[in-house]
């Protein structure tokens, strides 16, 4: 297994959720280019794809909008809103599990 510290908040939220294919993604050599590759179907050409691959996924995970997503990594609304759906399908148990702890601090608060 290869644990990298830059990815240490994806590898801690997979252990705490338990999702399985965030766990294949994490054993995988480097965790953004796994993900890029999941997601777009196609392979991870250097290093411009997998910071952005890694800026958009981050953004998804700590619960950015659509909007939000497609004016920090640049793209249309239509294709922030894909790429959220995207990593929700694959990664459901991660999200899902954000999603829930998100509401319980709200519900704190």
């Amino acid at each position: 297994m290869y644990f990298d510290f830059k990815s240490m908040e994806v590898n801690v939220l997979q252990y705490l959720s338990g999702d399985e294919k965030l766990k294949e993604l994490c054993n995988n050599k480097d965790l953004y280019v796994s993900i890029y590759e999941e997601m777009t179907k196609s392979c991870c050409n250097g290093l411009q794809d997998r910071e952005r691959c890694k800026k958009m996924f981050l953004r998804v995970v700590y619960g950015k909008s659509a909007f939000a997503l497609s004016e920090s990594i640049i793209v249309s609304l239509q294709l922030a809103e894909s790429l959220i759906l995207r990593i929700k399908k694959v990664l459901h148990k991660s999200i899902e599990y954000v999603e829930k702890y998100q509401e319980e601090l709200k519900n704190k608060s």
